[in-house]
């Protein structure tokens, strides 16, 4: 499950690019408005990600404790992710970046949906073999709405994206489109 650590991260690295409190209205947010309540989004996510992680190898545990590891830290991680989505859904983007900020919401959906398809199958698994398969088919499905937000991020406006490089609250985050970092290996 260490690379769902990988993944939360790239999630947050591609969102942090665009984000903001919308004021609960239908009215667009400006776009550094819409950046920070961006970023308090998935900073939540990533908190939650990251305090759920316990640095056991799971290599050194036996089947059963695997199981168990994973059914502990595949719920934290969904209930994260649905919470991301929700957070999200709450946040209205300038309209320049309505197509970039739904497929945000799409991954985190995608990202829950894979992690508990990933724990019903660790729940099953009789061998070490089927954790494994179970975390590469996660990994693979976590890949493809990855490449959805790559995908609309490179459609943003220079403007918005020079908001995104400057938003304080968020670091410093990557352009919209450009190549992510190598993901970890799963394990589980």
């Amino acid at each position: 499950m260490q690379w769902r650590l990988g993944v939360a991260l790239t999630i947050l690295v591609i969102s942090v690019a665009l984000g903001a409190c919308g004021g609960g209205d239908d009215k667009p947010a400006d776009p550094a408005t819409w950046a920070a309540g961006m970023c308090t989004a998935e900073q939540k996510f990533v908190t939650a990600i990251i305090e759920s992680r316990d640095n056991r190898d799971p290599t050194t545990l036996d089947l059963q404790e695997r199981k168990e590891r994973a059914a502990r830290l595949g719920k934290i991680e969904a209930d994260a992710a649905r919470q991301l989505a929700k957070d999200l859904k709450a946040i209205t983007p300038p309209k320049d970046a309505k197509a970039y900020h739904d497929a945000l919401i799409q991954q985190a959906e995608d990202t829950a949906k894979a992690v508990d398809t990933q724990v019903q199958a660790i729940n099953k698994a009789t061998t070490a073999q089927q954790i494994a398969v179970a975390n590469a088919e996660a990994q693979f499905e976590s890949r493809g709405a990855a490449q959805e937000v790559r995908a609309k991020g490179v459609s943003l406006t220079d403007d918005l994206v020079e908001v995104l490089l400057n938003q304080e609250e968020c670091g410093r985050a990557p352009i919209p489109g450009e190549p992510d970092q190598a993901e970890p290996t799963p394990s589980a």
